[in-house]
C-alpha cells in the first residue's frame, strides 16, 4: 500500500483593499489607495513569468502551485496596463510571501482605460481550493486567502517533472 501525505500552502492576499471573487481560482481586490497600488507576492518561490503586457508575474511556489498575480482584467488588444507598473523583481529570482513585486500608478492606469484592480488567479493546480477568511477586507502579504491542499501523489508527480 502507497503512503501519501498532505502538503498545504497558504496563500495570502497580493494587495491591500476589497477583495471579490471572480470566480473558479481568480481574485480581484480592489485597492484603497486610490492613488497608488503595491502587488506582493501571495506565496515564496519563484518568478517563472513576467507577461508580455507587462502587468503580470506568474510564480511558481515552494510547494507547486502556480500562480499568476498583476494589476487589471484581462481586455484582449490593451497594452496600456504596463505604462502604469514598475517591476522590482525579474524572471528566475526566487521571492518570500509578502515581498514587493511591482507598484502601480492606478491613476495613469485609470486615465489610459485600463482597470487597476489587483489580480490573482491559481493556474494549473492539481491541488484542492480552499477559500479562507470571511473577511471583505484584506491587507496585501498579511491576510490569508486561499488554501491549496495538494496529496502525496501529486507531490511525487511534480518532484519527477519539474
Amino acid at each position: 500500500m502507497k503512503q501519501t501525505r498532505e502538503h498545504a500552502e497558504t496563500l495570502c492576499a497580493p494587495g491591500s483593499g476589497t477583495v471579490r471573487r471572480l470566480g473558479g481560482a481568480s481574485y480581484a481586490i480592489d485597492f484603497f489607495d486610490e492613488e497608488n497600488g503595491d502587488v506582493v507576492s501571495p506565496v515564496g518561490g519563484v518568478v517563472t513569468h513576467i507577461g508580455r503586457g507587462g502587468n503580470r508575474i506568474s510564480i511558481c511556489s515552494n510547494g507547486g502551485t502556480e500562480v499568476s498575480v498583476g494589476i487589471g482584467e484581462a481586455h484582449p488588444g490593451r497594452q496600456n496596463t504596463a505604462e502604469g507598473c514598475h517591476f522590482y523583481v525579474q524572471e528566475g529570482q526566487a521571492v518570500n510571501a509578502g515581498e514587493r513585486l511591482m507598484h502601480a500608478q492606478l491613476s495613469r492606469i485609470r486615465r489610459l482605460g485600463g482597470s487597476s484592480a489587483c489580480v490573482m488567479t491559481l493556474e494549473g493546480t492539481d491541488g484542492v481550493r480552499q477559500t479562507i477568511g470571511a473577511a471583505d477586507v484584506v491587507r496585501a502579504g498579511v491576510t490569508p486567502l486561499l488554501r491549496v491542499v495538494h496529496d502525496g501523489e501529486n507531490l511525487e508527480e511534480m518532484a519527477q517533472n519539474p
